[in-house]
């Protein structure tokens, strides 16, 4: 019932509707089962990938055999998606082996030329 989505007011009514079980009991009980709610999904990354790709590519044979191309589309882009082939490459490290620590050889222009070209005043 926890799964459903059922509250704890619903799930200790129906207890004591259905087996006419006491408050403190059912809250025992309520508790054993979100333990073990939280050991099933107490899993590895690399274990929940596994069942997730291959529920995926069940679903996609399972709409190809159907037609369903729309879904098979989304499937293979989902799997893509999981397993990091639209992720933008990392960024490549930048390397200054080839930039030189000495001065440039002529300063650089000071400006002084702008001034004789002619700026439009004849």
């Amino acid at each position: 019932m926890l799964i459903s989505g059922k509250t704890r007011r619903e799930i200790l009514r129906f207890a004591s509707d259905n087996w006419g079980m006491p408050v403190r009991t059912c809250d025992r009980l309520i508790a054993d089962a979100r333990q073990a709610i939280i050991q099933d999904w107490q899993i590895e990354r690399h274990e929940l990938l596994s069942q997730l790709l291959s529920a995926l590519s069940v679903l996609q044979l399972r709409a190809l055999h159907e037609g369903q191309l729309s879904i098979v589309l989304g499937c293979i882009n989902t799997q893509a998606r999981l397993c990091g082939l639209f992720d933008p490459p990392p960024p490549q490290p930048v390397r200054f082996a080839n930039v030189s620590m000495e001065p440039p050889a002529a300063s650089p222009p000071s400006g002084a030329w702008v001034r004789g070209l002619p700026h439009g005043e004849d």
